[in-house]
C-alpha cells in the first residue's frame, strides 16, 4: 500500500495506526505539523524478530548541501539579517529536507516544558524518548555551532567588496529577480575562497562524526569509508524503537545526536498489528515525503513517489488524517 498525501496530512499518523505504535508509549513514526518524513520509509507487518536496514545519502550530496547552507547564511549576514535568522539559514536548508540542527545541535532551541506549546518540530514525548545528551554535551555543541556561524559571517565580510553595488545597497527595495542575481554573486565569490572549503569540510567532518553513536547493529561503509547502510535485529520492541528513531525522530532534546537529515531510506520489518486486529496482517506499507516537500512549481508528485505506484497493489489517497 503506498501512502500518498500533501505535507502534514497525516499519512504517518495512519501509519501508527497500523503499526498500532501508541503516541502516548512509542512515537514512532514521528509525526508534526512541519516536514518530519524526509526519507522513503517502508513498513513490513510480519512475524518474527524486528528488523531494521537504513541507507544513508551519499557523502559528496552531503557535503554540497552542506555548502549550500554554508553560503545562505553569508547571505543573509550580507542582507544584513539578524544573528537568529542567519543561524536558522545556516541549520535548515532552503528545501528543509536537510536541517544541521539535528545534526549539529541548535543554540535556539529550547526543550518544551509541560503545558508549553510544541514547535512545528516536535512531537509528543514517549517512553522511547530519552535524552541522549548531558547538559555539558549539549553546551559544547552549541558553542561549536556558534564557531561555524562566526567563520561564516567572516567569510561573508571576505566577500563583501565583490558584491557592494549589485543592487545598489538598497536591499529592501530589490526585486526577487536581483536577489536571486545577488545570491547567485556572493555564492560564486565564495568557492573561489580556500577558506568556505575548509569550512565545509569541517562541518562535514562533525557530522561524519555522529556515525560514531552506531554501537549496535552493523554498520557498511562504502569505498570512501562513509556508511551506506546500517541494519539491526532484536526481539525487544522498545529497544528496537528506541534505535531506529535515531534516523527518523524530531525529538528536539536530542539535537546533535539524531541522523534524520541523512538518511535516504529505511525498511522496517515485525510483528507490528493495529490495537484492534488479533493477528498481525500481511501488509507492506510504503511512507514517504508529501507532496509539497520540495518547492517546485513544475512538478507536484516526484517521480520518487510514482514510480512506486507500478509496484503497489494499493495507493491510499490521505486527505486528513
Amino acid at each position: 500500500a503506498q501512502l500518498v498525501g500533501t505535507t502534514g496530512a497525516g499519512k504517518t499518523t495512519l501509519v501508527r495506526q497500523f503499526l498500532g505504535t501508541d503516541p502516548a508509549t512509542e512515537r514512532f513514526p514521528s509525526t508534526s505539523a512541519a516536514k518530519t518524513t524526509t526519507c522513503d520509509m517502508e513498513l513490513v507487518l510480519i512475524e518474527g524478530e524486528y528488523r531494521a536496514v537504513v541507507s544513508f545519502v551519499p557523502k559528496d550530496q552531503v557535503r554540497q548541501m552542506i555548502a549550500e547552507c554554508v553560503a545562505a547564511a553569508a547571505v543573509s549576514h550580507l542582507e544584513k539579517s539578524n544573528d537568529s535568522e542567519v543561524l536558522r539559514r545556516f541549520l535548515e536548508h532552503s528545501k528543509q529536507r536537510f536541517r544541521l540542527s539535528y545534526l549539529l545541535g541548535n543554540p535556539l532551541q529550547v526543550a518544551t516544558k509541560p503545558g508549553e506549546e510544541l514547535s512545528d518540530d516536535e512531537d509528543e514525548v514517549a517512553v522511547t524518548d530519552t535524552e541522549e545528551l548531558s547538559e555539558a554535551e549539549r553546551a559544547s555543541l552549541i558553542e561549536k555551532v556558534s564557531g561555524y556561524v562566526l567563520a561564516i559571517k567572516k567569510l561573508a565580510e571576505s566577500v563583501r567588496s565583490e558584491v557592494t553595488g549589485v543592487l545598489g545597497g538598497d536591499l529592501v527595495k530589490a526585486t526577487l529577480q536581483e536577489r536571486e542575481k545577488f545570491e547567485e554573486i556572493v555564492e560564486y565569490e565564495l568557492f573561489q575562497h580556500d577558506d568556505f572549503h575548509t569550512l565545509v569540510d569541517d562541518i562535514l567532518e562533525d557530522v561524519e562524526s555522529r556515525f560514531t553513536i552506531l554501537t549496535e547493529g552493523t554498520t557498511t561503509p562504502g569505498r570512501d569509508g562513509w556508511p551506506t547502510t546500517w541494519d539491526y535485529k532484536t526481539s525487544d520492541r522498545q529497544e528496537f524503537i528506541r534505535l531506529v528513531n535515531r534516523f527518523s525522530s524530531n525529538y528536539a532534546p536530542n539535537f546533535g545526536r539524531l541522523l534524520t537529515p541523512i538518511v535516504q531510506g529505511i525498511r522496517v520489518a515485525g510483528p507490528f498489528k493495529p490495537a484492534w486486529s488479533d493477528e498481525v496482517p500481511k501488509l507492506v506499507i510504503l511512507d514517504g515525503q508529501g507532496i509539497g516537500h520540495t518547492a517546485d512549481a513544475s512538478s507536484s508528485v516526484s517521480t520518487s513517489i510514482t514510480r512506486r505506484f507500478q509496484i503497489s497493489d494499493l495507493i491510499v489517497l490521505v486527505d486528513n488524517a
